[in-house]
């Protein structure tokens, strides 16, 4: 079976799926791992404390990230292989190469925009959004790359770029580009992670319908997350405090992000040169079906359709909805 039977209705499915069995492999991880440490003789407020400790952080990031390897493996049968693995060119490892300094730099240009959105949340006194514990040891740093660089970066990307993307681009590339960077935001259930994963999502999102290839994307999330991690653990300061003028926040939150807007206008401009560039076999094929199914479009079908956007903006507005009480409870 090929991609050209992924629907939006899919990518709904995979999205609502993909979280809740996260939660329930996640659950049953931390009971699982809870009894073994009650069985090892530890007390509950050590087992509580656990979970607040790298080594904690690394389990659930082994529990919760199952759920992506499984749902990508499941529509992994439905894909063109050669979308999703393709080997690299001269021409992809160059363009992959400027994405490096294109994350690179918005991990930076963006810097301004997430410390003032972190203030005003902090005015809000919403929690917080940095880790319960401090890496201050070479241990705690290795296996912070592991729990919150390495495993993201491949999970997150197998089904974020993997999947949805792959499901969305039916109804148009941009179209998949834009949507499942939101979806990547919602899914990270944080106001500290809100505007962040929707820009950084888009970069991933181009690079990887420019590739086609999920390694290039995920490198660069590993990439983008582990310099976030090593500047953290090299200033051993929290990131969040280098700003507190909330002035000064504002203007450098409007200059940097004015500075990205340009970078990525670039970035789409380029992605849709290199559309045009390579689409004439696609086109053909395309001339080929919709001569061939045009006169053959039956009402259902335009129903069928409408029923599948529904279910994929209806499924958000749950997840919006979930994501809220969370956040408010």
């Amino acid at each position: 079976m090929k991609n050209k039977h992924l629907t939006i209705l899919d990518a709904g499915i995979a999205f609502v799926v993909a979280f809740i069995l996260a939660q329930f492999i996640g659950a049953i991880g931390v009971s699982l791992t809870e009894s073994i440490l009650d069985a090892m003789g530890k007390t509950a407020t050590q087992i509580e404390a656990f979970w607040n400790t790298a080594l904690g952080y690394l389990f659930n990031a082994i529990f919760m990230n199952i759920a992506f390897v499984l749902v990508f493996v499941y529509y992994y049968r439905r894909m063109k292989k050669s979308d999703v693995f393709t080997r690299p060119n001269q021409n992809t490892l160059k363009y992959f190469g400027i994405c490096i300094i294109i994350g690179i730099s918005t991990l930076y240009l963006l810097s301004g925009v997430l410390n003032y959105f972190q203030l005003l949340v902090d005015k809000l006194d919403l929690g917080s959004g940095s880790l319960m514990y401090e890496l201050n040891s070479p241990k705690t740093y290795l296996i912070s790359l592991v729990s919150l660089a390495l495993i993201p970066a491949i999970c997150e990307e197998l089904i974020f770029r993997g999947v949805l993307v792959n499901c969305l681009k039916q109804k148009g590339e941009i179209f998949a580009i834009v949507l499942s960077s939101i979806m990547f935001s919602i899914f990270h259930f944080s106001l500290y992670q809100l505007i962040y994963p929707i820009c950084f999502g888009l970069i991933l999102a181009i690079v990887y319908l420019r590739t086609k290839n999920i390694i290039f994307p995920i490198l660069l999330h590993f990439i983008n997350n582990a310099l976030s991690l090593s500047i953290q653990y090299f200033s051993n300061s929290d990131s969040s405090t280098v700003f507190t003028h909330s002035a000064t926040m504002l203007m450098l939150a409007i200059i940097t992000f004015a500075i990205w807007i340009l970078i990525m206008r670039w970035l789409f401009k380029d992605f849709r040169a290199y559309k045009q560039k390579n689409t004439d076999i696609d086109n053909q094929k395309l001339d080929q079906q919709s001569t061939s199914t045009q006169s053959n479009i039956s009402p259902q079908q335009v129903r069928n359709e409408k029923f599948d956007k529904w279910v994929l903006y209806g499924s958000i507005a749950i997840m919006l909805c979930i994501y809220l009480l969370i956040t408010f409870m």
